[in-house]
């Protein structure tokens, strides 16, 4: 049975003995603390700071309301800020604009990248999606980050706007390139009444593409990994990023998504949270 929220483990700290919250124990947890373990048919204390080295079938007792039963060490572990593994999948968003073509109307569109990355972190790290660009981020560092298209540029004379396409959102970015920039902003020109240029603007990503000029749509960015842009392999300050497959120009509307255990939620903006909260999808 899977430890959830509400779940409480028996703690002895010094001389004292106390419940804890299961889930979050981890975060107020002492190296000293002890656990009360059952390895076959003999019991033991065990310090808090030996759970890595304890078999992942020991057993521990935990309560859910007036009811105890076992969980394995295995699973108390996922919830104490072991390894946990999950998906992440991003999508740059694209932009489009309507050309008038002094008459035209055709609608163009500039495509946004995605990627998707196996990620290995710990379940008391703390995930979001705040900051530059589609970019997950985990512990305040950004980790994974998709390419927006550039922004579409505009000229227009005497009446006739024509819509200049920025260029996708790219692949990976190069090894060694650990830049993540926002999007750029559009830049406006007035020359007369009659006579006015947009610069498009670049699309976020590492890097963010450089900036159109002369009416032109502005570069896309690059997806990355922080791995591969610290040019430390597949780790990086104990975080792996693997399996990552990455489909440049391929996408219009921005998304957010994390998988795990077979579900896949879609997030949002500023989503925040603990990894821990996976165990419980």
């Amino acid at each position: 049975m899977a430890i959830q929220s509400g779940d409480t483990i028996l703690v002895q700290r010094g001389s004292t003995s106390y419940k804890a919250n299961a889930l979050t124990y981890s975060d107020t947890a002492q190296a000293s603390d002890l656990l009360l373990v059952n390895r076959g048919s003999n019991s033991y204390k065990m310090r808090y700071d030996a759970v890595d080295n304890a078999n992942s079938s020991d057993i521990v007792l935990v309560n859910r309301g007036s009811t105890s039963y076992k969980a394995t060490m295995e699973q108390l572990r996922d919830v104490l800020g072991q390894p946990i593994t999950f998906t992440v999948q991003l999508g740059g968003p694209g932009f489009s604009g309507i050309d008038s073509g002094c008459g035209n109307s055709n609608r163009k569109y500039s495509y946004g990248a995605t990627i998707s990355a196996s990620v290995t972190a710990k379940t008391t790290d703390i995930y979001s999606f705040a900051g530059d660009g589609t970019t997950l981020f985990i512990n305040g560092d950004w980790i994974v980050t998709a390419g927006h298209a550039g922004n579409v540029g505009v000229s227009y004379t005497f009446g006739c706007n024509a819509i200049i396409v920025g260029a996708n959102g790219l692949g990976l970015s190069g090894v060694g390139n650990k830049t993540l920039e926002g999007q750029k902003p559009n830049e406006y020109i007035s020359y007369s009444p009659y006579y006015q240029q947009l610069n498009g603007g670049g699309g976020a990503g590492a890097p963010g593409g450089a900036t159109g000029a002369n009416g032109g749509g502005g570069g896309g960015g690059y997806c990355q990994t922080r791995p591969r842009g610290e040019n430390t392999g597949s780790t990086w300050n104990e975080i792996t990023v693997s399996s990552i497959s990455t489909n440049p120009g391929s996408n219009t509307t921005q998304y957010w998504r994390m998988v795990y255990g077979g579900v896949t939620r879609t997030m949002s903006y500023n989503s925040t949270g603990k990894l821990k909260e996976l165990l419980s999808w």
